[in-house]
């Protein structure tokens, strides 16, 4: 019987194609699920599965009202014929109506925009919301509010710099407020400019912006002049909706090994000014030459070691995630309060890359190794926070309990790693 026999890449070839220093995006197969895996310095730091299945997440319809029910707050909408969302009365912010003026209720018959917020489950309808969201790479623009934001994630410097940009193209008036179009009954809107918007070229900012306001103000005109049912703006690809998941200011390139995906989105990439290129040795792929299979393992293994010696157990339940720091292999003749804020500094550091890259939501616990001194702990749960501030996802590091478990809370957005395989943590 014979066996493949893999040809490596030239040594120069190899080292250059295996860097990823600055950071480097892999669109490949693993276990025979598409992903897209973010890896930095040799660490992988996120994976994004496309959905198998189709979605209607941030589509936006114009519906018909047909059923109002004030014993749960909420009214069913007809999107297509007898296809219902459910609409929460605390999702109907400002809600674009086309066949009357708005009095403050929701009435049977009422035709109006929704945008889906949450796919149909088993026996629940799909969820819906009257705020109309419209995203791109650098801004976001939204009904609801008339509140403009600038990422939090920027220093006040930038955040200044993007606020007189908006002023000085006259973008909007000097409370951030922007322009109101002509359309009767259009609600509040407002925006938010994104991180990537502080490292863009302001001419490619500037477009971005004008044509994105045009993009969003012409689905309400649009909607004045389309019939009940229609949808005014489909939900994205399965792959373009899992692309946006990682940052693009976190890699410099991206390269894959899957012909459909080259020919797929090279437009996506290009449009985002990021080198894309197809990797073609089948007899050595991608996951032969970054060493997926490891990366994976570690990525869904119960126990992970730390550089010092010592080493994580993660263990994650239906209600939470524990994280329990063991000193390990670390020398004890070395143990000190200092010696063990260092080794807890250490696994913070890893617990923010793992909670990211396992994408792990709702409360965890931390138990770091016991130190006598309370200050430390103090000096713990600051360096945590400035960790999780770069969380793409709204991450909040709680407090310090009396027992000693630091509590952190996270935004659900997907499945867990270990749930997108199929598989239990590794033990």
């Amino acid at each position: 019987m014979s066996r493949a026999i893999f040809t490596r890449p030239d040594r120069s070839e190899e080292v250059k194609l295996r860097s990823t220093q600055q950071g480097k995006l892999l669109l490949t197969k693993w276990q025979e699920k598409p992903l897209a895996l973010l890896i930095r310095e040799n660490r992988l730091l996120q994976v994004a599965v496309p959905d198998e299945h189709a979605s209607k997440v941030g589509a936006i319809y114009l519906g018909k009202v047909k059923k109002v029910q004030k014993n749960i707050d909420a009214c069913f909408v007809e999107i297509a014929d007898k296809e219902l969302v459910y609409l929460p009365f605390s999702k109907c912010k400002h809600p674009f109506l086309t066949n009357r003026s708005f009095d403050g209720r929701i009435l049977e018959g009422d035709e109006l925009l929704v945008q889906i917020e949450r796919d149909a489950l088993k026996t629940k309808q799909a969820a819906a919301t009257t705020v109309i969201t419209v995203t791109g790479r650098f801004a976001v623009f939204n009904t609801g509010s008339e509140r403009t934001g600038i990422s939090a994630k920027l220093t006040d410097e930038e955040r200044e710099r993007l606020r007189s940009f908006l002023l000085n193209h006259n973008l909007t008036d000097s409370r951030l407020h922007w322009p109101i179009p002509g359309i009767p009954g259009f609600p509040p809107y407002g925006a938010v400019i994104r991180t990537e918007a502080s490292v863009v070229d302001e001419a490619i900012l500037l477009q971005e912006i004008r044509g994105l306001l045009e993009q969003f103000t012409g689905l309400f005109t649009k909607a004045l002049h389309s019939t009940c049912f229609t949808c005014l703006s489909s939900a994205k690809s399965p792959w373009e909706s899992c692309l946006e998941q990682i940052p693009t200011l976190e890699y410099e390139e991206a390269v894959t090994d899957v012909v459909s995906l080259h020919e797929d989105l090279a437009a996506y990439f290009a449009n985002r000014e990021i080198p894309f290129r197809l990797y073609e040795d089948e007899a050595y792929p991608l996951s032969k030459l970054y060493g997926l299979d490891s990366k994976m393992e570690n990525a869904l293994s119960r126990r992970i070691w730390l550089k010092s010696g010592a080493y994580l157990i993660v263990d994650i339940t239906e209600a939470l995630t524990v994280f329990d720091v063991n000193s390990g292999k670390y020398e004890l003749k070395k143990a000190s309060t200092e010696a063990f804020y260092q080794i807890n500094l250490e696994a913070a550091r890893e617990i923010a890359l793992q909670i990211r890259l396992r994408n792990l939501s709702g409360i965890i616990l931390v138990d770091f190794i016991n130190m006598e001194d309370t200050s430390y702990e103090e000096k713990l749960l600051e360096y945590m926070k400035q960790l999780i501030r770069q969380d793409k996802i709204t991450t909040n590091v709680i407090d310090i309990t009396p027992l000693g478990l630091m509590e952190i809370t996270r935004k659900k957005v997907n499945k867990t790693l270990a749930e997108q395989f199929r598989k239990e943590v590794k033990p």
